[in-house]
């Protein structure tokens, strides 16, 4: 979970610094709460997040990795690479070249994989295709490994929610269900959220509608909950509902690749209304959901931005200690 507080627009000019644009970041382990207080974990924490302030412009993003952390490694690294591009464009080019980045991560991505993929076909054609799973385990145990090694490294993916601040504007562009959310004040002193990012699941109806167009049934993926072994419709990473979905069953018959790496990209005018920016996995808001009764009324991300908020006004707090206050 990330979190930046949004300066007024007459200094969110050119050249706007990491003193002008605070960011407060936290993360927790990943765990599941039982009864009786113990505590599981199913696996190590696969969320990144990192902050970058530019001459042209500062940035923000969040990803939240899954089968795996190979994905969520490749893109944090690669956004930080991708957008320095922006320091070249005029500001009526930004959205573009934002979501060329995530098609440049995508990209290199799949590159760096290919090698992966390659092996994995020669280990599985070592393997007699009618062989049944124990068998294999017995007769072929290195080739069995090596497979079982391989899948995280080819299979897995990420979300990505990437934020732009540059002169007044902001812009946002998001693949999967991280979540960016701004906090801003109305006329009369109370706080409201606008999301700007887009929840790329089988829930939404406009992913449904794509999905449709490829062949595929909107009724069995909502029955399912998922895209085929995937709960996000857009993504960094995901081999197997892009280049390989032809070997997914309930993907098989789609016309092309039901999997995308094509952002939604939003872009607003920072005013003085505005508060706050705050960037969250899932696991953040799905938690609230979960545990606080408020959130079925006025919704997570506005329960977040009055937790955010009340934090903020406590005497002596840092800003920087918010984001950790807050999960």
């Amino acid at each position: 979970c990330l979190l930046s507080k949004i300066v007024r627009p007459q200094t969110a000019v050119r050249g706007a610094s990491m003193e002008q644009i605070r960011f407060s970041e936290a993360t927790l382990e990943n765990v599941h709460y039982l009864v009786g207080g113990q505590t599981s974990s199913e696996h190590d924490n696969e969320d990144r997040s990192f902050t970058m302030a530019e001459k042209k412009f500062c940035a923000c993003a969040v990803f939240d990795g899954h089968d795996g952390s190979s994905a969520v490694d490749r893109a944090n690294s690669q956004f930080n690479r991708q957008l320095h591009v922006l320091n070249t464009c005029d500001e009526d080019e930004i959205s573009l070249k934002l979501a060329e980045c995530f098609k440049g991560v995508e990209y290199k991505f799949f590159s760096d994989v290919q090698s992966l993929v390659e092996e994995r076909s020669r280990l599985q054609a070592a393997i007699p295709p009618e062989m049944k799973s124990y068998q294999a385990y017995q007769e072929y145990p290195r080739e069995v490994a090596r497979l079982q090694e391989l899948e995280p490294l080819i299979s897995g993916g990420c979300t990505a929610v990437v934020v732009v601040v540059c002169g007044n504007k902001l812009y946002v562009a998001n693949v999967g269900d991280s979540r960016a959310v701004v906090v801003r004040q109305t006329p009369n002193g109370a706080f409201e959220t606008l999301q700007l990012s887009t929840d790329h699941d089988v829930k939404n109806e406009e992913e449904l509608k794509r999905l449709e167009k490829l062949g595929l049934d909107p009724q069995v993926l909502k029955r399912a909950g998922r895209l085929g072994p995937q709960e996000n419709t857009r993504s960094i990473g995901d081999y197997n509902i892009k280049k390989g979905y032809q070997s997914v069953d309930v993907l098989s018959h789609a016309s092309g690749p039901p999997g995308t790496a094509e952002p939604s990209v939003n872009t607003v005018d920072i005013d003085d209304s505005f508060l706050y920016l705050m960037l969250m996995s899932d696991g953040v808001y799905k938690s609230i959901e979960a545990a606080v009764d408020e959130a079925q009324t006025i919704g997570a991300n506005q329960v977040l931005a009055n937790m955010v908020h009340t934090y903020a006004q406590t005497p002596g707090a840092e800003f920087s200690s918010i984001a950790q206050s807050t999960l």
